[in-house]
């Protein structure tokens, strides 16, 4: 698993450059034996539900973290974890763009294979700043943070990403007293769908109780 996410940044930093013109690497929803980094369509005709999803190279770098947490193996991660979770934040900085009130929001932004009604009743996949893709940011920034710390390198970078960890958009409560999908408070066609992905910060804290809820 941890040979396969340094084998798949290869191609995610020239997806970052071919798709996005952006540093660090990037992989999307769907990864295989040829470690596909690119969106990916379905028969030919991709659906923004899941192609627009450019977040899962943050979501495996929890990986790298978490076997550097159980081993407590420096050597790992100066030389294998941090180069990956620092690459992939490196696309995460420059893919973060300024929102309302000034927050830190992706634009745009998903919540794994969910739709939601616009105001004109039309259902959509596609908003800013999704719960899930701040969690795993947050996750992903505050894992760089403690291993720059740990390592003692990168104090620049470290402190441009503590900088912007500060300006993420907070999750929001909805109307019915629910962690919101989405930066808006929409109506869904599925209030209960089968993802849960919103909730990942939660699952986080609870694993790793250094950590804490952002609110």
């Amino acid at each position: 698993m941890l040979a396969y996410i340094a084998e798949l940044a290869e191609n995610g930093k020239e997806t970052a450059r071919v798709n996005y013109q952006l540093p660090g690497w990037v992989s999307h929803h769907n990864g295989d034996l040829w470690r596909q980094s690119a969106p990916v369509g379905n028969y030919g005709q991709g659906s923004p539900q899941w192609a627009m999803f450019n977040m899962s190279a943050a979501w495996l770098c929890m990986d790298l973290w978490e076997h550097y947490a159980f081993n407590q193996d420096e050597g790992f991660l100066r030389n294998e974890a941090y180069p990956l979770m620092k690459g992939a934040a490196e696309f995460c900085l420059a893919w973060l763009i300024p929102g309302p009130d000034g927050h830190l929001v992706t634009a745009p932004s998903t919540s794994t294979e969910n739709s939601f009604f616009t105001p004109d009743g039309q259902a959509a996949q596609l908003s800013i700043a999704s719960a899930q893709d701040m969690a795993l940011i947050w996750d992903l920034f505050t894992n760089c943070i403690e291993a720059s710390r740990i390592l003692g390198i990168d104090q620049d970078f470290s402190a441009q990403v503590q900088k912007a960890r500060e300006k993420l958009f907070p999750y929001q409560v909805g109307s019915q007293g629910q962690l919101q999908e989405w930066s808006v408070d929409f109506k869904e066609p599925e209030p209960h769908h089968r993802h849960m992905s919103h909730l990942i910060g939660f699952f986080l804290a609870a694993r790793s109780p250094r950590k804490t809820i952002r609110v």
